[in-house]
């Protein structure tokens, strides 16, 4: 088994890596089931759920094409900024629980999340400077 899929199984749960390995052997969830102790729909439902997670992990991975990272005019408000401030700081939870890191990431981020992070601490950058304009000197 390569590094790249040895990395992609380490965000499953013990019991997903057993059924997705399993499943891997080409055995049906009846013969999974059986083997593991468990019903055919539960090893079905726990080897969808490791799809899921493996699928999630990897649209975490792609990088962003060039024609994403051309720049738009989008004017907001204070209000706004802070609303979408809060919801970036949801997003880059939800993806390090998706992506198997702990709520506080580390280098090397995959790209989808480098940059949610990095334009979270750009948002919390310019609410800074926007109270900071205005404050009473």
């Amino acid at each position: 088994m390569s590094d790249h899929m040895e990395q992609n199984l380490s965000i499953l749960t013990p019991r997903q890596r057993q059924v997705y390995l399993l499943r891997q052997q080409n055995l049906t969830f009846p013969q999974i089931g059986a083997q593991l102790g468990m019903s055919a729909a539960t090893a079905g439902s726990t080897y969808r759920a490791a799809r899921r997670r493996l699928r999630d992990a990897a649209i975490l991975r792609e990088a962003p094409s060039e024609q994403d990272m051309r720049p738009v005019d989008f004017p907001l408000n204070r209000d706004e900024l802070e609303a979408i401030t809060g919801a970036l700081l949801l997003l880059q939870r939800e993806m390090c629980r998706k992506a198997g890191l702990s709520s506080a990431p580390h280098s090397p981020l995959p790209p989808r999340l480098a940059r949610v992070t990095a334009l979270l601490h750009r948002a919390q950058h310019a609410l800074g400077q926007a109270d900071t304009a205005l404050s009473p000197r």
